[in-house]
């Protein structure tokens, strides 16, 4: 649960940034998939971890961008 929490504070903090360029001020959003890995549930490839953020990713900008999602086994 806690790397959902830091995930969607990083969300949150660009979302709330004013972004200054040639004096227009543009908005910046955010999708955010992430995984969790617990030693205790086996082994693991990195390759397995990656996929399973980017499933997380792909679930967030398929369903209303701007967002955290979690993968669930």
């Amino acid at each position: 649960k806690g790397v959902s929490m830091v995930a969607e504070r990083l969300r949150k903090s660009v979302e709330a940034l004013e972004i200054e360029i040639n004096d227009d001020c543009i908005e910046a959003t955010i999708s955010v998939g992430v995984t969790s890995y617990f030693i205790s549930q086996g082994q693991k490839q990195k390759s397995e971890i990656i996929s399973e953020a980017d499933m997380a990713l792909y679930n967030s900008k398929n369903t209303g961008r701007n967002k955290t999602s979690v993968y669930n086994v």
